[in-house]
């Protein structure tokens, strides 16, 4: 049988994403999502909190959308398979890191919460292929804050302008 990768997380935006280019072209992002749980402390009744990190990266169109329209404080929707990378840091020790390498992302936040810019609209869903290994049913499609220039390229895969006005939502 084979295994299961798949995380799915909502939470909020550690810090402005990082965007980078990449030698191929493209971008990516990366990020950090805080996911909160809180529970009664069945001996005390006191209530107790725990905060867990997730580093996010994305590729793509998918990058762009994330830099333009997620920021600190966004909550967000990511979903997608961990993959861990290995790194030598400055004093030449093997390190390991862990990411979630986010295929589906939806915006949560309302508008004007989250960034200083406008923010973002609920339930604004943001979709790309994932590299490398990515199967042909994983989608991409614009997010609706705002209206994106014609001339500009919505689906990474096959860089042609959806017909919108064909979509239903």
């Amino acid at each position: 049988m084979r295994g299961l990768n798949k995380h799915m997380v909502i939470g909020n935006v550690g810090k402005d994403p990082e965007v980078r280019p990449l030698p191929n072209g493209g971008n990516v992002a990366t990020f950090s999502i805080a996911t909160t749980e809180s529970w009664k402390d069945k001996q005390t009744g006191e209530k107790q909190e725990r905060t867990d990190w997730h580093r996010v990266k994305v590729f793509g169109r998918l990058a762009d959308v994330v830099n333009e329209y997620v920021s600190k404080g966004s909550k967000v929707y990511v979903e997608g398979p961990s993959r861990t990378e290995e790194y030598t840091d400055k004093e030449g020790i093997k390190r390991y890191t862990t990411f979630i390498f986010a295929f589906d992302i939806q915006l949560l936040s309302p508008r004007n919460a989250g960034s200083s810019d406008g923010g973002n609209q609920s339930g604004t869903p943001a979709r790309s292929p994932a590299p490398s290994g990515a199967n042909a049913s994983q989608r991409d499609a614009r997010p609706s804050r705002q209206a994106a220039p014609a001339s500009e390229p919505q689906r990474s895969y096959d860089n042609s302008e959806p017909d919108w006005d064909s979509v239903p939502f």
